[in-house]
């Protein structure tokens, strides 16, 4: 049987949860969206790499049972270029700030899942992120701190750490860093590990935040 297709127009959205009717009441929800398609994970990994990197994945983190940094840190190995957005209790500013850290792009409490998801999911998949002011201020003068380190230990790296992290902050994958620089895939890793113990980082995720101004132009805010 043929793999089924996606309708042009139509936004891909894995659900990834570990309670069985949290998936089936999120997907429901999403259906009534008609320009959403809402799959389970295995079905998101049934799409072509190309597919996936445009999707944009929910991930309830009530009763997941998994680490949240270790399941995101394993959506964007295998969905590399798609959005993130996590469902949970309503969370300090501290803890979302923590989410955007791992990769997360998205944030909404339980209680607002219904009137917000729908809206949080196509901000951020136009390259937004769908936080409070408070939590984004924050981010964002980690991100900035982060990055005066970057430049000012800079010369502290390798050549070949150097063409890494460039290619980093264009958002490139490892296995982009690895087919342009023709190295291992492993051997990028060992560089990425290199630089951020150097840069005193712990996430590339710091590395490849967008300038303040493109930021805030990509915002939008829950009850906004």
């Amino acid at each position: 049987m043929a793999a089924p297709v996606k309708l042009p127009g139509v936004l891909l959205v894995g659900v990834v949860a570990t309670n069985h009717l949290a998936a089936l009441h999120l997907q429901q929800l999403l259906v009534r969206d008609k320009t959403l398609q809402p799959l389970n994970l295995a079905d998101l990994m049934g799409r072509s790499p190309r597919q996936r990197s445009k999707a944009v994945v929910v991930v309830d983190n009530g009763g997941l049972g998994l680490p949240l940094s270790w399941c995101l840190r394993r959506l964007q190995e295998a969905c590399s270029g798609a959005r993130l957005v996590v469902l949970d209790a309503e969370q300090l500013d501290q803890e979302v700030v923590r989410l955007l850290v791992l990769g997360a792009n998205g944030f909404v409490a339980h209680p607002q899942v219904q009137d917000l998801l729908t809206r949080a999911i196509h901000h951020v998949a136009k390259g937004g992120y769908w936080v409070s002011h408070s939590a984004l201020n924050a981010f964002l003068a980690l991100a900035s701190s982060g990055l005066r380190r970057v430049g000012t230990n800079r010369n502290e790296l390798t050549e070949r750490e150097i063409q890494v992290l460039d290619l980093v902050k264009l958002r490139y994958s490892n296995r982009e860093i690895a087919e342009t620089l023709r190295i291992q895939t492993s051997t990028v890793k060992f560089h990425m590990s290199n630089i951020l113990s150097k840069l005193d980082q712990p996430s590339r995720r710091l590395l490849t935040v967008r300038p303040v101004a493109l930021a805030w132009e990509g915002l939008s805010l829950p009850g906004h």
